[in-house]
């Protein structure tokens, strides 16, 4: 079933990735066991996401303002994108990025 996740429920969590704000959407938190999950995060300027991929679900991103260098791939085959405001990013299952 549908469900709506308003942004003034959520919690921020600044401790999950120091110097991020993270606010879990769609998420196992929030809807249970989804196949993709998506949040809202703030990465101030010269801070990074650190390298991970996810076991469990796919990742859906949207760039709402500035810019993000992003890396997909494992080490030797790693692929560098920049990323723009009004971009789209789909990270499939156990796809590494960061």
């Amino acid at each position: 079933m549908a469900k709506i996740i308003r942004t003034k429920n959520l919690s921020a969590d600044k401790t999950f990735e120091p110097g991020l704000t993270i606010e879990r959407g769609i998420h196992s938190d929030t809807v249970g066991n989804p196949k993709m999950a998506m949040g809202h995060t703030i990465i101030p300027p010269g801070k990074r996401n650190q390298r991970h991929y996810h076991v469990r679900c796919d990742a859906g991103m949207y760039v709402l303002k500035g810019r993000i260098r992003m890396f997909f791939g494992p080490e030797f085959k790693q692929q560098e994108v920049m990323t723009e405001p009004g971009d789209f990013i789909f990270a499939p299952l156990r796809d590494i990025r960061g």
